[in-house]
């Protein structure tokens, strides 16, 4: 009796396990409406309130989770760019195990990846929309695109060009 009260109380690991989950997944419904919002009425255009009620969450959950819309946004944009640099470097990176790499190979894997987040159907076509939007309005940290996507991303070809040349 005594324990199933500890873990009804809240006192229990696994209540603190599920209760991390429960606040992981209303911070990435969060970020995946905040994307779509972002997206279609770009950052002056979307409020608060429109984010928590696509994504079903209290109005004060942006606030907890992230601070702020400002910090949002750029988290929305950190998400993305974590996921699509980090699939461009890994595709390069790979590059560096195959014994005689060719030119011609280097070029077609940074194609196919430099790419690839386009053809990702809708989620490729809303990051565009995102990328274009800001292009216009500059709600990003100056500098944030370099470091976070385009630095990584020509360190892992310039590696890849160089065992190929």
């Amino acid at each position: 009796m005594v324990n199933e009260r500890l873990i009804f109380a809240g006192n229990h690991p696994l209540n603190r396990e599920a209760s991390y989950a429960a606040g992981e997944l209303s911070r990435a419904r969060l970020l995946d409406a905040a994307a779509t919002c972002f997206a279609e009425q770009g950052y002056e255009g979307t409020s608060v309130r429109n984010i928590t009620g696509r994504a079903t969450c209290n109005v004060s959950a942006i606030k907890y989770y992230f601070g702020g819309k400002k910090e949002l946004y750029v988290a929305v944009f950190n998400h993305r760019f974590q996921e699509i640099t980090s699939r461009r470097v890994q595709a390069l990176r790979a590059l560096l195990d195959v014994d005689e790499l060719g030119l011609e190979q280097v070029l077609e894997t940074f194609a196919q990846v430099f790419l690839e987040p386009l053809t990702d159907q809708p989620r490729g076509q809303q990051t565009m929309k995102l990328f274009l939007r800001d292009m216009v309005e500059s709600h990003l940290p100056e500098g944030m695109l370099l470091e976070m996507m385009i630095r990584p991303t020509l360190a892992a070809l310039m590696d890849a060009l160089a065992k190929a040349c």
